[in-house]
């Protein structure tokens, strides 16, 4: 099967990146000088400092250049031919973890704090929970997540979960929900995600550095707990390309 038939059967595919040993070199380093300014207080910490968000770490151009450092030739050329056309690259989000998340420090109600340990937070990138009752709308509409771990990555500290085939459920219940009008989309979303979790298979990304992982713009996804012995935070990039309009994102 090729990596274009995964990518449309399972809403994920994981392959080699030969070549980004100096793109992550930079990103580390940049990384550790952007960490280096951050408060143990800085909202984008949670979960009792944790898990370190990472949004618009790292200074890359819409190629993914680093100052000193482009991304390896035919990456995203490879992305293309798997998920489409690129748009331009924003820039990348740094995910950290820590050893023990996620560390319940009552920032989350109780079912959220469950949610998170059990279910791994899941959620679909760019539709967002707003308001105090949560009520959910597609914002932020992008192309697909392509994850580039800057460190190793594996079963006990803290990897990527998905649900394969998610995306052939979500997507389809947040059009037919009318998400390209802005409508709100909560019921909808939760009772696709529910049909995920009874229905579909619970997989974790592991790798290491010069390993991608790309998913599909409506794929189930999150952070599972992390369950192995204490040990160094581990970091990935990821980029999520913004695309014009939610009528762009909703297609299949």
């Amino acid at each position: 099967m090729t990596p274009e038939e995964t990518f449309r059967r399972d809403g994920f595919v994981r392959f080699a990146a030969p070549g980004l040993e100096a793109w992550l070199a930079a990103a580390r380093r940049l990384t550790a000088a952007a960490m280096a300014c951050v408060p143990a207080d800085h909202p984008q910490w949670r979960c009792g400092g944790t898990w370190f968000v990472g949004l618009d770490i790292l200074p890359n151009d819409g190629s993914g250049m680093l100052p000193g450092a482009a991304l390896p030739p035919g990456l995203l050329e490879k992305v293309g031919k798997i998920s489409g056309s690129p748009p331009p690259l924003h820039p990348a989000q740094v995910s950290i973890v820590r050893p023990g998340y996620p560390v319940d420090d009552g920032s989350e109600n109780p079912a959220a704090a469950r949610f998170r340990r059990n279910r791994a937070g899941a959620h679909v990138d760019g539709v967002r929970p707003r308001g105090p009752e949560k009520r959910r709308r597609v914002e932020d509409p992008h192309a697909f997540v392509l994850g580039l771990p800057l460190d190793s990555v594996t079963e006990g500290n803290a990897p990527l979960a998905v649900w394969k085939g998610s995306h052939l459920v979500m997507g389809p219940a947040l059009a037919d929900a009318g998400a390209a009008v802005g409508a709100d989309v909560t019921e909808a979303y939760k009772e696709a995600r529910k049909t995920v979790f009874e229905t579909l298979e619970r997989v974790h990304l592991t790798g290491e550095p010069g390993d991608a992982w790309l998913l599909h713009r409506h794929l189930l996804h999150g952070v599972a707990p992390w369950i192995g012995p204490p040990a160094a935070e581990r970091r990935v990039a990821y980029f999520r390309p913004e695309l014009p309009d939610v009528a762009a994102w909703l297609r299949p």
